[in-house]
């Protein structure tokens, strides 16, 4: 007999990997994808349908059926990778105690035996069982405990009321900052939630699946401590310790980093967190304030490559610019130039200078003055003959398209 689907989830990372590629990359067939075998991506396919299934576009390619998410982010103001959170796996007696438990302590406060006493006459769920779910509900905040005469008692946890403006608020914070989802548990709890007011231009849903990794970096940072990280693919596990000290988001792409030093390194390390597949806590350091304040101290001559040896290059680039007529362009430069200077060296000739510790970051910016560079200068070497070799490939390249 074939096994029923479930849309329910135990391994929160098979559906990271399958919601990212289809909301990326999408109309893949069965056969590109490479994760694990064809009868489980029909099984998630058909989970990430139930998910979003309001956003679902399906094509034919061939006698093959393939599918992708289309999710128009200018006109959403709810994370629709929220539903993913909301689909945990449970048991028979896990959703039996759920809804039993919280009808018990409805009318008040009571004890284990109280409870049991309510739950089962027949004895069919067992103590031990009703104390740990007793126990990780008061973990969770479901649930308070207090102790009377040496008895523990337990009562449904208030959740407070919150006014218009302070829902209001949580509804802007969990699209734009990350471990967004715990607004969403907090919205769900209200009993009454305005229309949001916020729609985003830019807006990048898709990292919501790597809030929990977020959420275990941010408490390790919390508490100053290593952690050891676990990424996926073949080489699993990072061999040395990791200590984070920020969490960093794109402006541009919305991709999500953190930065941190392995233990025993001089060097600045970055990973993405969709690369990361979990995060266990270590040892306390004790090393962490020092180097938090060499970050800051380093972080002006970082552009978006964090990862060097924080020994400074020179980039100077003189450019033609009319400043009557592109005027805006001074305001860009002067605007995302971040912690370069630009000069006025001459009639229509302006130069800008900045010192970072690894130039390659700045490369996309450069590109963007194409046509107006007069000279540049590195001081690291082979950095300028590389930057415009490049630029003769790509023009090379249209060359053959025409």
């Amino acid at each position: 007999m074939a096994k029923e689907f479930q849309e329910l989830i135990k391994n929160m990372n098979t559906v990271r990997t399958y919601a990212r590629d289809f909301y990326i990359y999408g109309f893949k067939t069965r056969e590109e994808f490479g994760q694990k075998s064809i009868r489980s991506y029909d099984t998630e396919r058909r989970r990430i349908e139930s998910y979003f299934h309001n956003y679902i576009e399906t094509e034919v390619s061939g006698t093959k059926k393939v599918v992708r998410l289309a999710i128009n982010t200018n006109s959403l103001s709810e994370n629709p990778f929220f539903s993913v959170w909301k689909a945990k796996s449970f048991t028979k007696n896990d959703i039996f105690l759920h809804f039993m438990l919280i009808d018990a302590l409805t009318l008040g406060a009571k004890n284990l035996q109280e409870i049991l006493g309510i739950l089962d006459a027949e004895k069919l769920i067992e103590e031990g069982t009703v104390r740990k779910k007793l126990s990780e509900y008061v973990k969770l905040g479901i649930f308070e405990q207090t102790k009377q005469k040496k008895v523990n008692y337990y009562k449904l946890a208030d959740f407070p009321k919150l006014s218009n403006g302070f829902l209001t608020a949580i509804q802007f914070f969990k699209e734009v900052l990350p471990i967004g989802v715990l607004g969403a548990y907090i919205l769900n709890v209200q009993q009454f939630v305005p229309a949001s007011p916020f729609q985003f231009k830019h807006f990048y849903p898709v990292h919501t699946l790597d809030e929990q990794i977020a959420f275990d970096l941010l408490a390790a940072i919390q508490s100053k401590k290593y952690v050891e990280i676990h990424r996926f693919g073949h080489e699993n596990v990072i061999s040395k310790p990791f200590l984070p000290i920020k969490l960093l988001v794109s402006s541009q792409t919305g991709r999500c980093y953190v930065i941190g030093r392995m233990k025993q390194s001089r060097f600045f390390t970055t990973f993405r967190l969709e690369h990361l597949a979990s995060v266990k806590l270590l040892g306390h350091s004790e090393d962490f304030d020092h180097i938090v304040a060499e970050f800051d101290a380093c972080q002006p001559y970082f552009w978006s490559n964090m990862t060097g040896n924080c020994e400074k290059d020179r980039l100077a680039m003189q450019l033609q610019i009319d400043e009557k007529r592109d005027e805006y362009l001074i305001e860009r430069i002067k605007r995302e130039g971040r912690s370069g200077k630009l000069t006025k060296i001459g009639p229509q000739l302006f130069e800008y200078e900045i010192e970072l510790f690894d130039l390659t970051g700045i490369k996309p910016f450069l590109r963007t003055f194409i046509g107006r560079i007069v000279k540049m200068e590195a001081s690291k070497r082979g950095f300028v003959q590389a930057f415009f070799k490049e630029i003769d490939e790509m023009n090379a390249f249209y060359e053959e398209e025409e």
